[in-house]
């Protein structure tokens, strides 16, 4: 991601330390080739579908987007996620770190080498304040 003036935001850093639970899966790729999102037209008065990729098993993305636009970027970057390597990993931090937020790269150190080598990107985030204090779990995935 960038910023508005273009420039690079930096990687978040995450070592294992920082957190109280992690679990890592490398799961099967999807063998979805197009992934199709609906947009709901206002001048037709009527959803309509916008495609990404070709031929192959079809994959629909269950939300329906407000503009043509959203509905092919939702497409083509579920298409792109489903073309990646499959790797994920949850992460539940100790303490909570409010500046974490979606689509933001991350850097894993102390883990396996096989994460620590991944390029990760923050796929959900959740914070919570309860009995254990204000708390982050985050899922990543390889980016």
């Amino acid at each position: 991601m960038t910023t508005t003036t273009g420039r690079e935001l930096p990687a978040a850093s995450i070592r294992r330390c920082d957190g109280d639970r992690h679990a890592f899966r490398i799961q099967k790729p999807e063998e979805a080739t197009k992934v199709e999102a609906t947009y709901h037209d206002r001048r037709a008065g009527k959803p309509q579908v916008v495609e990404h990729g070709t031929g192959g098993k079809t994959k629909r993305v269950s939300r329906t987007y407000a503009t043509k636009e959203a509905a092919e970027r939702a497409a083509k970057a579920e298409h792109g996620r489903a073309a990646r390597k499959p790797n994920s990993l949850d992460l539940n931090l100790a303490l909570g770190d409010a500046a974490l937020y979606p689509d933001q790269r991350v850097a894993a150190s102390g883990f396996k080498p096989e994460i620590g080598a991944t390029k990760w990107l923050i796929s959900e985030v959740s914070h919570t304040i309860g009995d254990r204090g204000f708390v982050t779990s985050i899922k990543l995935e390889a980016a």
